[in-house]
């Protein structure tokens, strides 16, 4: 199978869930830079949205493939719950939506009763960190269910590879107050 016959072959969905993770993570790294060239930012500013429209992208995706399983084909390894049938990475995917929402209010009222945070870790970061892992672990599990539908197409093997190292890089953002001590 020749390269662009395998990544023709691979479900859009497989790529818009690497493409909202990316978005989150491009957000994350905006939003720590606008807090050290700028300050402390309001709710609406342009790293948030990038961060969140990732996560509500990545939550409307899980949301189709959950509603496509439920009342179409099904084709995915489904979990049932509340009636609807989906794979276990979209309730995964759908968890990390809710938590990083449910952390964006969190994390305004933090900011504005305690100031600009002096820390990356601080609860509401961490109900974010935790949600975004999610959303990221989701995208991962749900290219290999889909490899697993057609074995041979390396093509899954580049996407799984490159939605991993999302988490490593999630991962390292988190730690970054203790690998640059110095700073």
């Amino acid at each position: 199978m020749n390269f662009i016959n395998s990544f023709k072959n691979i479900p859009f969905y497989c790529y818009l869930m690497i493409i909202a993770s990316t978005i989150i993570l491009v957000g994350i790294e905006w939003d720590i830079s606008w807090h050290e060239s700028i300050g402390r930012d309001t709710f609406w500013s342009p790293p948030h949205m990038a961060i969140y429209s990732g996560g509500i992208l990545a939550g409307l995706i899980a949301s189709y493939i959950i509603f496509t399983q439920t009342f179409g084909k099904n084709n995915l390894a489904t979990v049932n719950f509340w009636g609807f049938k989906g794979p276990m990475s979209c309730w995964i995917t759908i968890w990390g939506t809710i938590a990083m929402l449910t952390s964006a209010p969190f994390d305004d009222w933090w900011h504005n009763a305690y100031g600009l945070d002096v820390q990356i870790i601080s609860p509401p970061h961490i109900v974010l960190a935790m949600g975004i892992f999610a959303v990221i672990l989701g995208a991962c599990i749900l290219i290999l269910t889909t490899k697993n539908q057609s074995p041979d197409n390396t093509m899954y093997d580049i996407l799984y590879i490159y939605s991993a190292s999302l988490i490593l890089v999630q991962f390292s953002i988190v730690l970054t107050e203790y690998s640059f001590a110095n700073k």
